[in-house]
């Protein structure tokens, strides 16, 4: 189980948390679940990384309406496997009310994954 996640203070008031979630689906709740209450100690938070949801979206609902986020990426931000990307695992959550400017999918191919970019006003 992965249980690494970094913190990256933008300001007083916006976080970034990185992650990189389990395969297993049971694992991936239990770290939401952990997210859940460091996300709702801050003001603002940008949370990324692999989310590994192969099953879709439809398995950060409660999380994103508990945590107050927004999903930046749409199903299109296809990043996974790099070499013919079919899935979105590469994710942004952003606080609602975040102001996002531009979010592109990268196409190096160093990694497995695509790398995405995120562009928000602070």
């Amino acid at each position: 189980m992965k249980k690494l996640v970094y913190e990256i203070e933008l300001t007083k008031d916006i976080s970034v948390l990185l992650s990189h979630f389990a395969l297993r689906k049971r694992a991936r709740h239990r770290q939401l679940r952990e997210l859940q209450h460091l996300i709702q100690r801050r003001k603002h938070v940008i949370l990324c990384g692999d989310f590994n949801i192969f099953d879709g979206l439809h398995e950060l609902e409660d999380f994103i309406e508990e945590c107050g986020l927004t999903i930046v990426n749409t199903l299109k931000d296809v990043t996974f496997p790099a070499a013919h990307p079919l899935k979105a695992l590469d994710l942004f959550l952003c606080s609602s009310g975040m102001k996002i400017e531009d979010l592109r999918v990268l196409h190096p191919k160093a990694s497995d994954h695509l790398p995405v970019l995120l562009k928000v006003r602070i």
